[in-house]
């Protein structure tokens, strides 16, 4: 087993690949035979601006769905987006005799860039579909990014 850190860019015209860019793994990659056959699994680094950007979104609709006296947190929000885009874990409670969804963790040890991602669309699409329907996606990143960032664009993938 080699690990490489490697950058995804174009190689030859028509080509992207996944190249060395630094001398340091080198030799862990000329240990892999030139035509060989490897198993890759490919992980990414967490991007601070993609946790922001999902809190941001858990506090815009916190505000846009509480009520009345009842007032949701963001952690509150946080917890039902995780559930409703399927990642929670079920706990058997054993007082009230039921089977409870509980957010599955989202810290930087417990996801990659790559799952996050993943993660983070499939809560943009509840956000869009299930909690405001109809609202248009585009402006929902836009409302977010701006408490993020007013003063300059910023990309949230």
């Amino acid at each position: 087993m080699t690990d490489l850190v490697m950058t995804k860019r174009a190689g030859r015209q028509g080509e992207v690949g996944l190249f060395i860019d630094s001398e340091i793994w080198e030799e862990g990659f000329q240990a892999i035979t030139m035509g060989g056959e490897v198993t890759v699994k490919a992980t990414m680094p967490r991007n601070l601006k993609q946790h922001k950007f999902a809190w941001a979104l858990a506090t815009k609709l916190a505000e846009l769905c509480s009520s009345g006296d009842e007032r949701l947190t963001k952690e509150d929000m946080m917890d039902h987006l995780l559930v409703e885009a399927r990642h929670y874990r079920k706990v058997w409670d054993p007082l009230r005799k039921k089977v409870e969804l509980k957010p599955k963790p989202t810290n930087f040890g417990a996801m990659d860039g790559v799952a996050y991602t993943r993660l983070l669309n499939r809560i943009k699409y509840v956000a869009v579909t299930h909690l405001i329907p109809g609202l248009d996606p585009s402006e929902l990143k836009r409302e977010v990014e701006a408490m993020l960032a007013p003063a300059h664009h910023q990309d949230f993938r």
